[in-house]
């Protein structure tokens, strides 16, 4: 995940966002001087960011995603006052663009689970197992874990029973122990990943994960998991169900062609 820096990029909030997404109001003017909305600053829509917030009393700064339909801003990779996660955003809160730079990483200190459930959000920190605090898709926990320095420390994503529709895409990570994605390994069948049309579970180029405790397959279309471009994968205790396509497709020694 790639961040850009947008000058004088300066909002307000609409509402009182709390610790969810935040619905960017109007361009700040803060003594004296009116700064630029993120779209005249010229910020893409899905464009990755490096924020900071400021309120009474609280400060917070993260990587999130800007959204131009519904002016928001997702928050995520949190540093805060509030031991790390996202402060309690007022109706005064000021949201700017702000200079961090691309090695602005959480350093973790102790293992650590994030947690994704079909009642959940991707608002959330996924630091919690409840519906107010874990991750609603794995993808968003993958980028999480994507976000931060592991260090020495294993990362666990940690997906609980229901029926996960969203395609998968494996991440790079900077850290020395593999993560893992784990749903349950004493009957998988309990958590399943299931896909219409794309590619269930994609290793493009990734580093090496580990995948275990799903039952996995696709509807319509798509291979179930497919490692490609040196793509790594460990997996064990999954449950092939009937699919679409071929169950596993490993083209990442494909020789070239021959030539004509």
């Amino acid at each position: 995940m790639s961040s850009a820096l947008y000058n004088l990029a300066v909002m307000t909030v609409s509402g009182t966002p709390g610790t969810g997404t935040i619905t960017l109001g109007s361009a700040a003017t803060i003594n004296g001087v009116t700064y630029l909305s993120f779209a005249a600053a010229g910020v893409p829509d899905g464009q990755p960011v490096y924020y900071s917030i400021s309120d009474t009393g609280a400060s917070e700064v993260g990587l999130g995603t800007y959204t131009a339909s519904g002016t928001t801003l997702t928050r995520g990779a949190i540093t805060s006052t509030n031991s790390n996660n996202a402060i309690s955003a007022s109706s005064a809160a000021i949201v700017r663009i702000t200079p961090v730079t691309s090695q602005f990483r959480e350093v973790l200190t102790a293992a650590r689970t994030y947690y994704v459930r079909a009642d959940g959000s991707d608002s959330n920190t996924g630091l919690v197992n409840s519906s107010g605090g874990a991750f609603l898709t794995i993808q968003k926990a993958l980028n999480t874990v994507a976000s931060i320095d592991m260090s020495t420390f294993q990362v666990t994503v940690s997906v609980q029973t229901g029926t996960y529709t969203g395609a998968i895409a494996f991440t790079n990570y900077l850290g020395t122990i593999p993560p893992i994605l784990q749903g349950n390994t004493s009957t998988p069948t309990n958590v399943v990943i299931n896909v219409t049309g794309n590619d269930a579970i994609t290793a493009d180029g990734s580093p090496l994960w580990v995948l275990q405790g799903f039952q996995v397959k696709t509807t319509t279309s798509g291979v179930v998991i497919h490692a490609k471009n040196g793509g790594k994968l460990n997996f064990n205790a999954l449950d092939f169900a009937a699919s679409a396509d071929i169950h596993i497709l490993d083209t990442s020694a494909r020789p070239a062609s021959p030539s004509q």
